[in-house]
């Protein structure tokens, strides 16, 4: 009985295996050759909830996911508190995709930075 569960759990293993093989070299077939740039924005206004948790979970999604792809992500400021800017400066200084704007700035931050020459 103890040779059938072992057995039973080999086979599981070997194929979970072959699958993840199939799955990176069909991943690395179709890898798009040319990387696209993100950019996300988190509207932060008075005392977001969760603004920290929300914010490090992405970037660790990010990083999980092997998002290698650039990336920035804005915190735009629709009248942050003393307390929600200290988290926003905080992530800022951790993180360096994270940049914290306001609603006149942020179109031209994402203009310049999508048609620099120095970052592709």
């Amino acid at each position: 009985m103890e040779y059938i569960l072992l057995n039973l759990l080999m086979i599981f293993f070997c194929v979970m295996g072959f699958i993840f093989c199939i799955k990176f070299i069909i991943d690395c077939i179709f890898r798009q050759r040319q990387q696209k740039k993100y950019y996300i924005v988190f509207p932060v206004s008075e005392n977001t909830e969760d603004l920290e948790f929300t914010m490090r979970s992405f970037i660790q999604n990010l990083k999980w996911n092997n998002e290698a792809t650039p990336c920035k992500i804005y915190c735009l400021d629709l009248g942050m508190d003393e307390n929600t800017r200290l988290v926003c400066q905080k992530l800022t200084e951790d993180f360096s995709i994270i940049e914290i704007v306001t609603e006149d700035n942020l179109s031209r931050r994402i203009e310049s930075s999508y048609f620099s020459k120095t970052e592709n």
